[in-house]
């Protein structure tokens, strides 16, 4: 079989959507889990604001503030099977209501 009748088929077309779909999901999560915590973001969102600084984009003010946190949490929503093990949603929504006392 070649590749072009392999890829062009609607079951390899479907299949190659969802994995990739997956992969992207894996790939953000990853790249934002440490952030979304409470025990490493609020440095993160600090080391973030400096890089920011140096470059002279307006948006390193806020970043690192509570109010920048809590935006970023917001914007959230975890989906990979990983991260409904480790619960990441729910301590998102704990340190949401800290945030929010």
């Amino acid at each position: 079989m070649s590749v072009h009748r392999c890829c062009s088929s609607q079951a390899a077309n479907r299949s190659w959507t969802k994995n990739a779909s997956r992969g992207f999901t894996l790939t953000f999560e990853a790249d934002v889990i440490a952030s979304s915590t409470a025990k490493f973001g609020p440095q993160l969102g600090n080391s973030l604001s400096e890089e920011w600084r140096l470059i002279d984009l307006p948006a390193y003010q806020g970043v690192s503030s509570d109010k920048g946190r809590k935006a970023f949490l917001k914007q959230l929503e975890f989906s990979s099977d990983a991260s409904r093990l480790l619960e990441i949603n729910a301590k998102i929504s704990e340190e949401l209501l800290t945030l929010n006392k």
